[in-house]
């Protein structure tokens, strides 16, 4: 059984939170084998919930402030490219069309598994001769303001296609209008062929 983290016992038998806590809880992270980034991008989502607590006078200063979390976990992760056998075997697995299309998709596009499986059949264009995924639409997620940008499509997808309306994929989405099962169901067919851990959607 998992070991709950310090900071959540610390939390019911204390009314305070104390830096102490909070490297408890970093620890617990190394456990579960986050990377040094996802511990520190975690931290400083706890800071602006302390923050808060602190400006409303809920707290006399916010203990994230001057915690030293380098060490704490891996570097990042480097993937390893899929080989092309590798992807013969991926693609000759009897693989569900939404699946099938959303991996042709992210192999021939080099999109990120989000920005393909949050496609909307508007951003599908074609001018001239050239199809391609429009991804400068005002209210679509994106990671950075550089993966704003058009993405060709390839005449081998392009035949794929059957244009619509409303979503192309239609996982469900969670709080954070994010499609989490879409990556769990394509990683099945990935962990078919290959238990590497750094062959992944990514790849």
């Amino acid at each position: 059984m998992n070991r709950r983290p310090k900071i959540v016992r610390s939390i019911q038998a204390q009314e305070y939170i104390r830096k102490i806590h909070l490297y408890d809880y970093a620890d617990w992270l190394v456990e579960q084998g986050f990377a040094n980034n996802t511990i520190k991008g975690r931290m400083s989502r706890l800071s602006k919930v302390f923050l808060q607590a602190e400006k409303k006078g809920h707290i006399d200063h916010s203990p994230t402030v001057g915690l030293n979390l380098r060490g704490y976990g891996g570097g990042v992760e480097h993937w390893k490219p899929f080989t092309k056998p590798q992807l013969t075997q991926i693609f000759a697995q009897d693989i569900p069309s939404r699946e099938y299309l959303l991996m042709a998709t992210l192999i021939t596009t080099g999109m990120r598994l989000d920005e393909a499986a949050l496609l909307e059949w508007q951003d599908y264009k074609v001018e001239g001769d050239i199809a391609y995924f429009d991804l400068t639409r005002a209210d679509m997620k994106i990671k950075t303001l550089g993966s704003r940008r058009k993405v060709p499509v390839v005449p081998v997808l392009r035949k794929m296609l059957r244009p619509s309306d409303g979503r192309i994929f239609d996982y469900k989405l969670n709080a954070q209008g994010k499609t989490s099962s879409a990556s769990i169901l394509c990683m099945e067919y990935i962990r078919n062929i290959t238990e590497d851990p750094h062959l992944v959607n990514h790849s």
